[in-house]
């Protein structure tokens, strides 16, 4: 199982969520970081995890930003056939960019949004 520690109140996360449930839905444990029954995995806070994406991998492994958005896209069965794309370095560099530009829209949408502003702590 993977697990992934999401936003429930930015637009883009849940977004993302119902995508991906869509494609895996019973190989994803979902923690919506706003829950009281949300614990930080170890030397990481709540506002840690609000900054950007993290995932605790089959193997248990934590990983963040892009590495968990490389890590999600080959360990989706789906994306399996085109896994060998993310292995190159310009594939590495998209994923980069993915992630920076989605980043930098969650960050907007939650700064533009007097509702969110109130929800979440600062980015």
């Amino acid at each position: 199982m993977i697990t992934i520690f999401h936003d429930s109140n930015c637009i883009l996360c849940r977004r993302y969520k119902q995508a991906l449930e869509l494609i895996v839905h019973d190989q994803i444990v979902w923690i919506d970081i706003h829950s009281d029954d949300c614990v930080a995995p170890d030397g990481l806070s709540k506002s840690d995890l609000l900054q950007e994406i993290h995932i605790i991998s089959a193997e248990n492994v934590l990983l963040k930003g892009s590495d968990a958005v490389q890590y999600l896209m080959s360990a989706i069965p789906a994306a399996k056939r085109f896994s060998w794309l993310i292995e190159s370095d310009s594939a590495k560099k998209a994923i980069d960019v993915f992630h920076s530009t989605s980043d930098k829209l969650r960050r907007r949408l939650i700064n533009s949004c007097p509702s969110c502003k109130n929800k979440t702590s600062s980015l």
